[in-house]
């Protein structure tokens, strides 16, 4: 018999590193005699590039420049009828269909039309056609509008296996309607199964920190992106201030830009960027440091997969579940909210204490790795539940 084709969907081949990390965790998974993998997102030629696995387009962003808003309606519906019914014939052509994490359900960014209508297409074409679809390892938070918590809902009914990375995500999932939520599995983050880097001699004066292109939560907030840049600028300049050396890292393209920015306004060679693309690459960097500053959530599990303390300034409540999951100090606050200086007495707390907390991340990692270690046979099993195939 051939390999099974396992469409693996998510915000892929957009320049998000958290995001492609989470997809090469899961290809590294496959066993490729059993399984071919085919990438299904908004941009299939940087995924096939970054990934080396054939991709399908899902469907376009439902964008419109209509005038009117009966006008701008009607554009928006005939864009998602045209991905609904792409979303029969891609899901037509596989085996199986995985969801793979990447905020497809979480309130930042959460227009209903986005990627929770993604997802129920999906979901529902696999349920109409006899496909599995299985919604593997997601943050789930409520989503704040009714529709997309319809479609979040239709997402549930869809999947015939469903699996979290913590137990905040699952109680949003029953919170919305998500029907037997309180029965699916809770696990990990998919990031952790991925390399760990070899220990190197770290640089007791060396501080990482994880900026981001922050917007306000939900697509709106100026205020809030302007109070963050100027938050961490004052933040960066008290490190400086207690001879700390600084590395600016980013979870995305656009937060290099933003990286860039900080450097600049400062002019302060001990302030400087790492480019940092992929999972090695942060690791490595946050390797060598005493203490590192998280902002996107994947920076924050680049850093313990690194083995390194950490504080988050996260936009959400998973970095907070995330470390509480992992049995984890929990050192966040709120990317709205957070005080420079109170921050800054923090990462000197951590750095003091790094060999500790050293061993206690190893040792956190290792329990997530092995709790998605066992999960996969499960998981390789529903990937082979399509009943018609022969």
């Amino acid at each position: 018999m051939s390999a099974l084709r396992v469409g693996a969907w998510g915000v892929f081949g957009r320049g998000n590193f958290g995001n492609e990390a989470t997809l090469e965790a899961f290809l590294a998974r496959l066993d490729r005699e059993r399984f071919t993998p085919v990438i299904i997102c908004e941009r299939p030629d940087a995924a096939t590039e970054r990934h080396g696995a054939p991709a399908r387009l899902l469907g376009t962003p439902a964008a419109t420049v209509a005038r009117g808003r009966l006008a701008r309606a009607a554009a928006v519906l005939a864009n998602r009828f045209a991905l609904l019914r792409n979303a029969f014939r891609v899901v037509g052509e596989l085996d199986a269909v995985v969801l793979v994490g990447t905020g497809g359900l979480e309130r930042y960014g959460s227009g209903a039309f986005g990627t929770p209508f993604d997802m129920w297409s999906l979901a529902t074409a696999g349920r109409i056609l006899g496909r599995p679809v299985l919604l593997l390892d997601v943050g789930v938070e409520v989503l704040p509008r009714r529709l997309a918590r319809f479609f979040a809902r239709g997402v549930a009914r869809g999947a015939s296996y469903r699996s979290y990375r913590d137990d905040y995500s699952r109680a949003n999932a029953a919170a919305m309607g998500m029907r037997n939520a309180s029965r699916d599995h809770v696990v990990t983050d998919l990031a952790f199964s991925l390399p760990r880097p070899e220990p190197v001699k770290r640089d007791e004066s060396l501080v990482v920190v994880g900026v981001m292109d922050y917007g306000g939560r939900d697509d709106h907030g100026g205020a809030a992106a302007a109070r963050y840049f100027s938050a961490v600028e004052e933040l960066l300049g008290l490190l400086r201030a207690r001879g700390k050396r600084v590395v600016l890292v980013g979870g995305d393209e656009v937060d290099l830009h933003t990286a860039a920015q900080l450097t600049e306004r400062l002019s302060d060679d001990r302030v400087t960027v790492a480019d940092a693309r992929t999972p090695g690459d942060l690791e490595a960097v946050m390797r060598e440091a005493s203490v590192v500053l998280a902002t996107r959530y994947h920076t924050l599990i680049m850093a313990l997969l690194a083995g390194t303390p950490t504080v988050s300034i996260g936009y959400g409540e998973k970095h907070r579940a995330m470390l509480r999951e992992l049995g984890l100090p929990e050192t966040h606050v709120d990317i709205e909210a957070f005080d420079p200086a109170q921050v800054a007495d923090q990462l000197t707390e951590l750095a003091d204490r790094q060999p500790e907390l050293t061993a206690r991340i190893d040792s956190a990692v290792a329990a997530a790795t092995a709790r998605l270690d066992r999960q996969w046979h499960d998981v390789a099993s529903a990937l082979a539940a399509r009943k018609d195939r022969r």
